[in-house]
């Protein structure tokens, strides 16, 4: 069964080395009851601080809070970027992290040229050939022939539309995503999550970082809500 359960974890990072005591000590004393100051323990930053969740086959989870909250961290350590610092997690499953727009892409290379390169990065992910992949990101994308343009010609939103049609083209069992939907169009936004129901059928978990309450109330079964690196609740929608 595909799963994740994190017991008590907690992710810090020393904030300055013993050389900068005095530099960082005058920080604090600037901060001092701030938001800052109150993630700053034993000269670590506690970037996560005991989280306990436990997420199931057939979940789709959004992370929300403001900025500095954790959301991104905690993704990251779902991902096996960030190592815990103390507790335990266990993830059953194999997992898929687009955590960056940048996401392997190279700028001086074309639309379709990109596809082919992620397609070899992604290659035991694929649900299809090549050739069908770029057939569908084409479509999906509506980018037209800015298809065959190199991507430093690309907005930002017009590079989340090429990555986010390839990402339809995937298979895991966990997705993770962070703020994806954030930069794109308003019409392409509402066309990426109505995919998300058809993602459902390949991804068997998918947890999205996002500040949409759109996406929270519509596409989400639960709601993880965090704030300076804490769970401050857990809800079912």
């Amino acid at each position: 069964m595909i799963k994740i359960k994190l017991e008590k974890v907690s992710l810090h990072y020393p904030l300055l080395s013993n050389g900068d005591r005095r530099f960082k000590n005058k920080l604090i004393e600037i901060f001092a009851g701030s938001v800052i100051n109150k993630k700053i323990k034993n000269n670590n930053v506690i970037a996560l601080d005991e989280i306990t969740l436990e997420i199931n086959h057939g979940d789709r989870v959004a992370i929300t809070g403001g900025n500095g909250s954790g959301k991104s961290t905690l993704l990251k350590l779902l991902a096996g970027i960030y190592p815990i610092t103390s507790g335990n997690a266990k993830i059953t499953g194999s997992v898929l992290s687009l955590l960056d727009l940048s996401m392997g892409i190279e700028q001086d290379a074309t639309g379709i040229e990109n596809i082919e390169l992620l397609s070899s990065i992604y290659k035991d992910k694929l649900d299809c050939d090549v050739g069908e992949i770029i057939k569908r990101v084409h479509v999906f994308s509506e980018l037209g022939d800015f298809i065959n343009l190199p991507v430093k010609t690309y907005s930002t939103g017009m590079r989340m539309r090429l990555l986010f049609s390839f990402v339809l083209c995937l298979k895991s069992d966990i997705l993770l995503m962070d703020e994806w939907l954030s930069v794109g169009d308003e019409k392409f936004n509402q066309k990426s999550l109505s995919a998300i129901d058809e993602m459902h059928k390949k991804f068997k978990i998918i947890i999205m970082a996002t500040h949409s309450r759109d996406v929270v109330n519509k596409y989400s079964n639960r709601e993880i809500h965090l704030i300076n690196g804490k769970i401050e609740n857990v809800k079912m929608i």
